[in-house]
């Protein structure tokens, strides 16, 4: 299985997504170019910005059932 990796350096502003607003961010409000590290199990987690401009890459979405707690490691 290949796996994304990203630095540190580049992740942006982190966004918790609840349940309702997460279903239309993997479907109909998801950009193409985004990278999806998803489970359809999980119905909730975060959106990551890309701060790289030399990665097309607008953010991540990442499926967790510990959003809160991910998005504060991912802030510090």
């Amino acid at each position: 299985i290949k796996r994304a990796h990203i630095p540190m350096k580049y992740l942006g502003k982190t966004e918790i997504i609840g349940k309702k607003e997460f279903s239309f961010a993997r479907t109909r409000g998801a950009d193409p170019a985004a990278y999806f590290a998803t489970t359809f199990w999980v119905s909730e987690g975060v959106k990551v910005k890309v701060n790289d401009e030399r990665d097309p890459t607008p953010y991540w979405l990442i499926s967790t059932k510990k959003a809160q707690q991910l998005g504060e490691a991912l802030q510090s």
